[in-house]
């Protein structure tokens, strides 16, 4: 593991502790997910605006939640997306130069994107829609830092199956140092930009 990467496990190792939860989730994950991605409702958020943000159709979306198209949603609201799977089943193969991520996790961006290893150890993930990093599964978060070298803010969750996820690159963190997140949840906002693209620093590895 390259040297940078070393460094935010070993910061991520002097603050963890076991992963409990003592509060109701924000996000209701009894849905099935085995078919089906689903986006919560934000405020004044329409079916239009969460199409262009998992570029899928808005007709397919209405058809899927069964929504009838003068139909407003409403905040909290669960919607269905059910391209948004199958889009980024391309990012779960076996080729050791794709991002990928844990059976039963989601991905950290909600559009397609591409993906490039970097050098340091993780990745570099390429969007021309995703301005937001979502926790790709439920944990706490153990480490914040708002300068670490090359890669400006970082948030560094750890997860029940003794994983950490490790985001950079950020202009925004939404979430505080151990606060509990769940799967899905809006964590930070995108801060680079690159020929039309957000570009997104993340890492999934396993503690020993």
């Amino acid at each position: 593991m390259k040297h940078l990467l070393s460094i935010i496990i070993c910061l991520c190792l002097v603050s963890c502790s076991t992963v409990t939860r003592s509060h109701a989730p924000v996000l209701d994950l009894s849905y099935d997910r085995s078919q089906f991605s689903y986006h919560q409702v934000e405020l004044n958020e329409t079916i239009a605006d969460i199409a262009a943000a998992y570029d899928v159709d808005s007709k397919s979306i209405l058809t899927t939640n069964h929504i009838k198209p003068n139909v407003k949603i409403h905040q909290g609201q669960m919607i269905k997306i059910p391209e948004y799977l199958a889009q980024n089943q391309n990012n779960l193969t076996n080729d050791r130069d794709i991002f990928k991520v844990p059976a039963g996790w989601a991905m950290p961006l909600h559009t397609t994107f591409s993906s490039k290893k970097d050098p340091r150890g993780g990745w570099m993930l390429y969007s021309k829609k995703s301005n937001f990093v979502y926790a790709p599964q439920a944990g706490k978060v153990v480490s914040i830092k708002h300068q670490l070298k090359d890669l400006g803010q970082v948030v560094v969750i750890k997860h029940a199956d003794n994983r950490i996820s490790v985001f950079g690159l950020l202009s925004e963190i939404f979430v505080k140092k151990g606060a509990y997140v769940e799967k899905g949840e809006k964590i930070a906002r995108i801060g680079i930009k690159i020929s039309g693209k957000t570009v997104t620093y993340a890492s999934i590895d396993k503690l020993y």
